[in-house]
C-alpha cells in the first residue's frame, strides 16, 4: 500500500539562482520559487518532503512566487513565463 508521496520539480534553472526556477520573456532579474505546503523553498530537481496519503482523495500544496536574484541583480519590469513539470514519487 502506498503510503506517501513526493514531487519533484523540474525545468530550465534561473541563471541567477540555478535553484530556482528560470523566467523567459521582457522581465529580467528574478526567477521562481516553489515551496511546499509549509512554506520551505523546493529546490529544483530535488524531491519535497514525503506527505502522507489517506484512503480516498488527497491535496498536495504548493505554491510559487517570484523572487529577485539578490543584490546584484537589476530587476527588469515585464511579462514573463516559465514551464515547470513535475514527478510523483510514491512510497
Amino acid at each position: 500500500t502506498l503510503k506517501s508521496v513526493k514531487a519533484t520539480f523540474t525545468g530550465a534553472p534561473s541563471a541567477g539562482n540555478p535553484k530556482l526556477l528560470g523566467i523567459t520573456g521582457t522581465a529580467k532579474g528574478a526567477s521562481i520559487a516553489i515551496t511546499n505546503g509549509s512554506g520551505q523553498i523546493i529546490t529544483l530537481g530535488t524531491a519535497s518532503p514525503a506527505q502522507t496519503l489517506q484512503d480516498g482523495n488527497n491535496t498536495l500544496e504548493f505554491s510559487a512566487y517570484l523572487q529577485g536574484d539578490g543584490a546584484s541583480a537589476t530587476i527588469v519590469p515585464g511579462s514573463f513565463q516559465s514551464v515547470a513539470d513535475f514527478t510523483l514519487a510514491y512510497q
